[in-house]
């Protein structure tokens, strides 16, 4: 299986159990509007039964009372003369004056169904309507004119009733095989509707997609984390889970092989989308370099939604607050130490001229700083922001935070296309809020496959691995 066809199977399955709620909900409104249907359209009928024996003589009279073979097989024939006869209008206008009905004979012949016994001389009357007893008074008025009817019109041959008009069947609603036929629809059209929508706009939704569609590598992904995890996901917080702990410090690990070996760093984290939680990213990246050995410096560079403040608890007592504006200020203190090597650079004036992060005195403070710091991380606004733009034109490389199933190709692609006309490098991603468990299936079976390649014949020596008791 190639790896493309192995992404497009991962995003389709990751989109239909993502939009299960769409396919229920589908679903539900094709069922909904199939019950109303049968129960407005429902019309209950009634069929009355009753049967009739054709004789080949009249009056039932056979010499030495035993009828033979011909006269057997003359009877058969006339079965299918009789039921022409009885449909006739000439029966249907009688039974229609007798009952004083309103209709026509046409419309009370639609009703009646004279079937024909296989092999034997009874002939078989149905008539269906919606009133029981008026089913029955039809049948039974057939069967009293019948006869005279049928002496009068064939020479040959009588009809005799063989018993009185009874329901036999009624009719079922059809509300639940409808129900079932019109769940089964929505269910198949909720599922091409998501797989149209993906055609159309396909949607990062794995770390496979990103280096394929984007042609940048995925450095990390992280997991999807509730809304009560998400307060203690923070490596600065002491009941943080070993869990994020570990996934962040890995992270760390990662970022700074992509970055290089030279000493100062500066590295703007950014997104395409407004909430991609790359303030998350960023703040929990600054605290994992500090934690591997390395004096870090994490700037505020958001100047719409600053966020790093509030987090670390800074007050603006503290420190003073960057103007771009200003030639130099009374006292310059811009940093405040949260560790030991972990020091941040909360409060940035927003300018009129939109040019902070261009302007000579920023880059000399940068600089300055960039001696100090093994690694300079900017939080910023999304990719397209101004700010963000002048930012990653000083900056030494991008790392582009992306939510899965939240960002469509074609915008990141744009989103990277406009780092690369300002001079910025896109070192890689970082997929965020991953839902990996759904997938586990296809991602099992991937990597199955992905070792019978490699291993070939070895691979069936080797010992199958335990299944994680959490996943299955």
């Amino acid at each position: 299986m190639s790896e493309e066809l192995r992404v497009n199977i991962y995003e389709i399955a990751f989109l239909l159990i993502k939009r299960m709620w769409l396919i229920i909900l589908t679903a539900a409104l094709f069922v909904a509007g199939a019950y109303a249907y049968s129960e407005a359209s429902y019309r209950p009928y009634y069929v009355a039964g009753t049967s009739f024996i054709v004789n080949a003589k009249q009056n039932g009279s056979y010499p030495s009372n035993r009828p033979t073979a011909n006269d057997i097989m003359l009877a058969q024939e006339l079965v299918e003369t009789y039921a022409l006869v009885l449909r006739s209008n000439l029966v249907m206008d009688e039974v229609i004056d007798r009952l004083g009905l309103n209709m026509d004979a046409r419309r009370l012949a639609s009703m009646i169904k004279l079937s024909p016994i296989a092999d034997t001389q009874v002939l078989y009357l149905e008539v269906s309507h919606g009133d029981r007893q008026l089913a029955i008074d039809i049948a039974n008025t057939i069967t009293e004119i019948a006869p005279e009817i049928m002496m009068r019109t064939v020479e040959i041959g009588s009809i005799n009733v063989l018993d009185r008009a009874r329901v036999t069947s009624f009719s079922r609603k059809e509300t639940v095989p409808n129900c079932t036929v019109a769940g089964l629809l929505g269910i198949i059209v909720a599922v091409f509707l998501i797989v149209a929508d993906k055609a159309v706009e396909s949607r990062i939704i794995s770390a496979q997609t990103i280096p394929l569609k984007l042609g940048r590598p995925c450095l990390f992904e992280l997991e999807h984390l509730s809304r009560r995890k998400r307060k203690t996901s923070l490596l600065l917080t002491p009941d943080c889970s070993e869990e994020c702990a570990e996934a962040y410090l890995s992270m760390g690990i990662f970022v700074k092989a992509a970055l290089g070996s030279s000493r100062a760093k500066k590295l703007l984290v950014t997104s395409v989308l407004e909430g991609e939680g790359k303030t998350t990213v960023a703040v929990n990246l600054a605290l994992s370099l500090s934690r591997l050995g390395h004096k870090v410096l994490l700037v505020d560079g958001n100047l719409k939604k600053p966020g790093i403040a509030e987090i670390f608890a800074v007050s603006r007592a503290e420190t003073d607050c960057f103007d771009p504006d200003l030639e130099k200020a009374a006292r310059e203190n811009y940093l405040v130490s949260i560790t030991a090597s972990l020091f941040v650079f909360p409060f940035i004036k927003s300018s009129i001229s939109r040019v902070n992060f261009k302007s000579e005195r920023f880059i000399r403070i940068t600089e300055v700083l960039g001696e100090y710091f093994d690694y300079i991380i900017f939080d910023s606004a999304e990719a397209s922001s101004t700010d963000t733009l002048n930012l990653a034109a000083v900056s030494d490389g991008v790392l582009l935070v992306i939510r899965q199933n939240s960002v469509s190709t074609r915008s990141a692609l744009k989103a990277i296309e406009g780092l690369g006309m300002v001079g910025a490098a896109v070192i890689g991603c970082v997929l965020n809020a991953a839902r990996h468990r759904k997938l586990l299936a296809l991602a099992g079976e991937s990597r199955a496959e992905e070792k019978r390649r490699l291993l070939g014949g070895l691979g069936r020596l080797l010992p199958e691995p335990e299944k994680d008791a959490q996943t299955t």
